[in-house]
């Protein structure tokens, strides 16, 4: 859990740059374009594009020897019989001066309030099917590999935004499950004043 955490925060932190670059892009396209711009930010564009689509692709799989989102609920629910909540109690035991926040947090993950529910786990994963497997389908035809059959479907930015964003969304669902913690985003409080950069005149002549 705490690798794919890591991993999807990292992924989402980016994602919250990217949305500013674009938003400052599209408040000065004028400027831009007179100053020949558009190059670096196709670049900046498509970097962003392969490295948020390749990390759609790596949680969407389930590969022996990996580790991610799609996994981790794969294994969830192959053992939602196992995965009780008198199991789950021997994890985060009952406190007499405490909310019992846990049969709260299990009663989404479960259907009779006893074990894991195979279904509910399975509905998670057949949701990352529908919307990220698009974005996986892309990265396996035109990233990783540029299959000689050509692209059978091509992607857009939105794809690869409603990904991400599913992503953080289910992530935070299973981490409360898992560790207890409570998440609302993985979205990062970025320190320091990290959009300056994009409020300065940027100049290479100065050093050389």
């Amino acid at each position: 859990m705490e690798r794919i955490q890591n991993d999807l925060q990292e992924i989402v932190d980016y994602q919250q740059i990217y949305r500013y670059f674009i938003e400052t892009v599209n408040a000065n396209l004028q400027h831009i374009n007179d100053n020949q711009g558009s190059v670096f930010c196709d670049f900046i564009r498509k970097c962003y594009g392969t490295y948020a689509a390749s990390g759609i692709r790596r949680h969407s799989k389930i590969g022996d020897e990996s580790i991610s989102l799609m996994k981790l609920l794969d294994q969830l629910k192959k053992s939602a019989n196992q995965f009780t909540y008198q199991f789950y109690l021997e994890q985060y035991p009952l406190k007499d001066d405490k909310i019992e926040w846990q049969k709260i947090t299990f009663k989404h993950f479960s259907k009779d309030g006893k074990s894991l529910s195979e279904e509910i786990v399975e509905k998670d994963m057949q949701t990352i099917k529908d919307i990220a497997g698009k974005v996986s389908n892309f990265v396996d035809e035109n990233i990783a590999h540029l299959d000689k059959r050509g692209i059978k479907e091509d992607i857009t930015y939105k794809d690869i935004t409603d990904s991400v964003d599913l992503f953080n969304k289910i992530t935070c669902k299973y981490i409360g499950l898992i560790t207890s913690e409570g998440y609302e985003t993985l979205q990062p409080y970025i320190q320091g004043n990290w959009k300056k950069i994009f409020t300065v005149p940027l100049d290479i002549r100065k050093h050389e």
